[in-house]
């Protein structure tokens, strides 16, 4: 792994800090993951360190070599007084933004505003692994909830379900009833509004199948347990994609080449 990092350019000091820096901030890393790990509409925390290194990959080699912007420096020192600030509070969520404020240091330390601005997209998607405060939180589920229910049950009523919806409870034929719960909306935070869209077809499944097959059948098992993760890959693929196709259009005022 040394000899890796020292082939992208770096100096031994600049690894030496790399790793001081992660071992600094590796706790408030930690403190996220437990939130992730307590609640199933966290899950996707896991995910986005990972999908951002890959955006964050496919930009790398038109940074060029890492330098040593001073400016980093000191934007690194005020994310630290967040982390501290994020412990003395006891809150995941100014830990886990001072992590984000960290790694935009380090990437303005190393290639100044110009690169910062190349990568700001993988960077700012690190928030998305954030947790929130449980007074900002709890509201939003709520109307996220609502909202599902309400926008899922009447595409199943305009495709032909026999399908009510009671608050936040889908009620099928039979007296059976679905909730949706917050694993089925707080997901959609992660990529607005295009998670909208990949959990509204989500809600629009669980129905048509607990329908067809029963609920029974298809809330239990490892299906059920993963479609937050299923959903929040579905709609990461469609962000991606929205991404390329913006980069692929010509800029303002530049000439396109035709053959």
């Amino acid at each position: 792994m040394l000899a890796s990092l020292r082939d992208t350019g770096m100096r031994l000091a600049d690894i030496a800090g790399l790793i001081g820096v992660s071992v600094v901030f590796a706790p408030a890393v930690f403190a996220m993951a437990r939130v992730w790990t307590a609640h199933e509409y966290y899950s996707h925390g896991f995910l986005v360190p990972v999908v951002a290194w890959w955006l964050f990959a496919a930009q790398r080699r038109a940074l060029g070599p890492p330098g040593r912007d001073p400016r980093g420096l000191t934007a690194l020192a005020l994310s630290a007084l967040l982390l501290s600030a994020g412990f003395a509070l006891g809150s995941p969520t100014v830990l886990g933004l001072a992590v984000v404020g960290a790694v935009a240091s380090l990437v303005l330390t190393a290639w100044g505003p110009a690169g910062l601005r190349r990568v700001a997209f993988p960077v700012c998607f690190l928030l998305f692994m954030v947790p929130l405060p449980p007074a900002l939180l709890d509201p939003l589920i709520l109307r996220l909830q609502l909202w599902v229910s309400s926008a899922g049950v009447n595409a199943l009523q305009a495709l032909g379900f026999s399908v009510l919806r009671e608050g936040n409870v889908v009620v099928l034929p039979g007296d059976q009833q679905l909730f949706v719960d917050e694993a089925c909306t707080l997901v959609m935070l992660a990529v607005v509004p295009i998670a909208m869209f990949g959990n509204w077809l989500r809600v629009l499944g669980t129905v048509a199948a607990a329908q067809h097959w029963g609920t029974d059948r298809v809330l239990m098992g490892p299906l059920h347990e993963s479609a937050g993760l299923i959903t929040f890959l579905f709609a990461c693929s469609l962000l991606v994609g929205l991404g390329a196709l913006l980069r692929s259009r010509p800029a303002p005022g530049r000439a396109v080449a035709r053959a």
